[in-house]
């Protein structure tokens, strides 16, 4: 986990999953806020391997900010958001500085769980640790035989968040963040 991400949610009364793939050499240690408040901390060790934890969050609009504060990395494989008012949407991806590349997928769709054919609506997200500045926000289409950039837009960097909007989607969606 090289960004400290936060994600703005509306859920019913349900659970907030991080699932990890594997822990580096010194080990990480995962803090998870509500609303500002720490509600869990996370203490993974050296090749600790793939795992899971959950937290329980209460009705309503939050802020979920999940944060590293160990030596070393953790491979966060998905977060896993249940009981939402909308589709569950799991985000992965990879950012540096100047660029930022995310990947937004129906959890449902994937897991092979009943979904339904409503698209996911109304999404959006800020992107923290990224440099100040004006950004080219592409939006891609992953649908076989339909891919391809579906939207271009600038968005701008602000003390380290960049907030954007995504377009109405199915099943997933890609997005790439460079610096203009």
């Amino acid at each position: 986990m090289k960004t400290d991400p936060t994600f703005l949610v509306e859920l019913e009364e349900g659970e907030f999953r991080i699932h990890w793939e594997e822990v580096a050499e010194n080990g990480a240690i995962i803090e998870v806020f509500v609303d500002d408040e720490k509600i869990k901390t996370i203490e993974l060790e050296e090749d600790q391997g793939c795992g899971w934890d959950t937290i329980s969050v209460p009705a309503g609009q939050h802020r979920i900010q999940v944060k590293n504060r160990g030596a070393d990395w953790v491979g966060i494989k998905f977060y896993e958001f249940t009981a939402c008012q909308h589709h569950a949407v799991k985000v992965q991806g990879l950012a540096g500085s100047t660029r930022a590349y995310l990947w937004f997928t129906d959890v449902g769709n994937q897991l092979h769980r009943e979904t339904t054919t409503e698209p996911i609506n109304f999404l959006s997200a800020t992107l923290h640790g990224l440099q100040d500045g004006a950004y080219l926000m592409e939006v891609y289409n992953t649908e076989p035989g339909a891919g391809g950039v579906i939207q271009e837009n600038a968005v701008e960097c602000v003390n380290g968040k960049l907030a954007f909007e995504l377009p109405s989607f199915m099943h997933d969606i890609a997005v790439k963040f460079k610096i203009l």
